[in-house]
């Protein structure tokens, strides 16, 4: 051991592989995403909204939900009544100065609106986005 470390040949020589980094920089990268859209599935996220912001096929949705032990269910959510709707809005103005929210990235406005579920545990993730989309369409925010 002492002859190489006294040795004045240099012996060895460190490499990087660079195809391994950006394959671990994809893989943490996509990770953050599989976080994301974990947690979205899990605060009641519906089928057609993880497939549009996210491209995966309702059958990927239905398998990620059973692995989550989240139960599909069938038909579409109720609308948010009047007065959630009016204990949302103060969530939403707050959370989207505090974000930077851009509101022509929907992955910005859903950072907001899976926190705005978060804070309405009666409402379900699809509940909360449908509203907010309807306050942008409608040219509330």
């Amino acid at each position: 051991m002492g002859t190489l470390v006294n040795s004045p040949v240099p012996w060895f020589k460190v490499v990087v592989d660079g195809i391994v980094v950006h394959r671990l920089l994809a893989h943490a990268s996509n990770t953050g995403e599989e976080d994301t859209i974990r947690r979205a599935i899990s605060l009641g996220a519906s089928t057609p909204m993880i497939t549009e912001l996210f491209g995966l096929p309702p059958k990927e949705v239905a398998i990620r939900r059973d692995i989550l032990g989240i139960p599909c269910r069938k038909g579409r959510w109720p609308l948010v009544g009047p007065e959630e709707e009016i204990r949302l809005w103060p969530h939403w103005v707050r959370l989207t100065k505090e974000q930077g929210t851009n509101l022509r990235d929907s992955r910005s406005v859903l950072e907001v609106v899976m926190s705005m579920a978060e804070c309405e545990p009666t409402l379900n993730l699809a509940m909360v986005w449908n509203l907010v989309q309807s306050w942008i369409t409608e040219g509330l925010v």
